[in-house]
C-alpha cells in the first residue's frame, strides 16, 4: 500500500524522500497515535484485546497460541497512548467475568460483542476512535504544517545585520 503522502512527479514507486520520511516520523511521534484491537480465530470467539503503536504489533501481543487461525477483527486508532489504554482497562473491568480461567488474557466472547463494547466505552469516556485514512489525513495535515512552518521560518525578514567592520590594511 503506497503512503498518502507518497507519489507525485520525480518520485520513484512513490517512495518517500529522505527528508519526507523525516517529517513523516516527527509528526507521527507528535500526534502520538495508538490502537486498539481485537484479535482471535477465524471463527471470532474467543478473542483478545489490547493496545498497540501499529497494526502490525498486534501480532506481537499474542503470546499463546490457539489451535485456529487468527485474524485482526477491529483495529481502531485513538489520539494517544493514555487514551487506549483507558479503552483497554475498562473492557478488561466489563468483561472480567467472561475471563477463560486458563489464559487470562483470552475472553469468551465473540468479535462483534468486544467490538461493541469497545465503541460503547469509547464513546461514554469520550475517547475518539477513527480508522486508517483519517489517520493518514491528520498525518498529511500535521506534515503539511511542519512544511509550512520551515518555509515561513526561511522566508521570515531577517533582521539587519550590522554593516562589515573595515579591515585595516597595512601599508
Amino acid at each position: 500500500m503506497r503512503h498518502a503522502l507518497s507519489g507525485g512527479p520525480g518520485k520513484r514507486n512513490g517512495a518517500l524522500t529522505r527528508e519526507e520520511g523525516r517529517d513523516l516520523k516527527r509528526a507521527e511521534a507528535e500526534l502520538g497515535f495508538c490502537g486498539l484491537y481485537v484479535i482471535g480465530p477465524r471463527s471470532g470467539w474467543p478473542i483478545t484485546f489490547g493496545v498497540a503503536k501499529q497494526a502490525s504489533d498486534a501480532w506481537h501481543a499474542i503470546k499463546r497460541g490457539h489451535w485456529d487461525l487468527h485474524q485482526i477483527h477491529a483495529f481502531a486508532w485513538t489520539p494517544g497512548k493514555p487514551a487506549a489504554e483507558r479503552v483497554k482497562r475498562a473492557m478488561a473491568e466489563r468483561l472480567a467475568d467472561k475471563r477463560q480461567f486458563e489464559n487470562p488474557e483470552w475472553y469468551d466472547v465473540t468479535a462483534a460483542e468486544a467490538i461493541d463494547c469497545m465503541e460503547k466505552i469509547a464513546r461514554s469516556a469520550r475517547v475518539e476512535l477513527f480508522d486508517e485514512v483519517e489517520r493518514q489525513r491528520r498525518l498529511e495535515r500535521q506534515t503539511r504544517a511542519g512544511t509550512e512552518r520551515k518555509i515561513a521560518a526561511f522566508e521570515h525578514p531577517r533582521r539587519q545585520l550590522p554593516p562589515p567592520i573595515p579591515r585595516l590594511v597595512k601599508g
